[in-house]
């Protein structure tokens, strides 16, 4: 009777340790996936940071290459060098410097050549330059609000690292954020195309991608989840998952 009354008290003790095990076998996956998405995030950010630097610097130099640049009869003039180019008899293309021929272009390259002198007059030069200043200007614009998603993408990871329950205030503040950054980012591509586009006077292709859309109602709705897990928390008076 007493082995038995001991065997049991054995067995009720290792089912009471495999409940305790389980959360904190989740809680270690957990864990670890935000330790690799938050790393992820910081590594994101330096990349974005980069690339800001180099962007900025293409729409300061953009401007001097197009104040630098123009067209005349059979000649392109760069920087104070002129490029001149000769159609040849048999429809092929001489390329010059200073009256000396550095490249001949065969027919199916003085075909694409012909292509681009004939758009490319001082006015189509501006034109294109004048997209890629608003090219630039639009992608600097979403790279730093996409630099604000990852380091709240970051805070949000860290936060479900460092403490023993992901449902706090942090975490849905650090969600909503991220949802504000993504509406803005739909947003400045939007406003830009369709501002821009007619400040240059320029046909740009403007499409609404649902999925950007999706992707912030999926963002908000987690963070409601974690708003919801926060009062079923505090209801049931103890965290969901084991103290460390």
């Amino acid at each position: 009777m007493e082995k038995e009354k001991k065997e049991k008290e054995i067995k009720e003790e290792a089912k009471a340790e495999k409940t305790k095990t389980l959360p904190e076998e989740k809680q270690s996956k957990l864990k670890t996936l935000s330790k690799i998405l938050y790393i992820f995030a910081k590594i994101a950010k330096v990349c974005i940071l980069v690339g800001v630097v180099f962007v900025f610097l293409a729409a300061i130099i953009l401007p001097v290459v197009k104040s630098n640049i123009r067209i005349e009869d059979n000649s392109i003039i760069a920087f104070g060098e002129r490029l001149e180019y000769q159609i040849n008899d048999d429809n092929t293309i001489d390329l010059m410097v200073k009256n000396t021929t550095v490249a001949t272009l065969t027919d199916e390259e003085a075909l694409g050549f012909n292509v681009v002198t004939k758009e490319l007059t001082n006015e189509g030069l501006a034109k294109i330059i004048s997209v890629a200043e608003l090219a630039l200007i639009i992608a600097l614009a979403v790279m730093i609000v996409t630099y604000y998603v990852l380091d709240n993408s970051d805070k949000l990871f860290r936060n479900i690292y460092d403490k023993d329950t992901p449902f706090n205030e942090e975490n849905v503040l650090y969600l909503r954020k991220i949802g504000y950054f993504l509406i803005a980012i739909i947003g400045i591509e939007f406003v830009f195309s369709v501002i821009g586009g007619a400040a240059i006077k320029y046909n740009i292709d403007i499409k609404f991608d649902l999925s950007q859309v999706a992707y912030v109602l999926m963002v908000f709705a987690i963070s409601y989840i974690f708003e919801y897990g926060i009062v079923l928390q505090k209801d049931s008076k103890k965290t969901i998952y084991s103290e460390k």
